[in-house]
């Protein structure tokens, strides 16, 4: 009896180990899938943010002149 409980419980840690180890390479998989899309939209905003920054001193630009020829 004590045989057959000891070799239960080694299948049943083998089995946990073996999900475990699945767990931790999808995990692994997500958070590199994650980084990627933070890397992606991190590229974007900063992109966007030129762009604003761009239009901004474009329009100072143009609100400083027709300042002047309206003065």
């Amino acid at each position: 009896m004590s045989s057959h409980y000891s070799a239960q419980v080694n299948e049943d840690i083998q089995a946990y180990t073996a999900q475990l180890q699945r767990d931790v390479q999808q995990m692994l998989a997500d958070l590199g899938a994650n980084q990627n899309l933070l890397n992606k939209y991190q590229s974007e905003i900063a992109a966007y943010q030129a762009e604003v920054s761009t239009e901004i001193q474009e329009d100072t630009i143009k609100m400083q002149h027709y300042q002047l020829l309206y003065q």
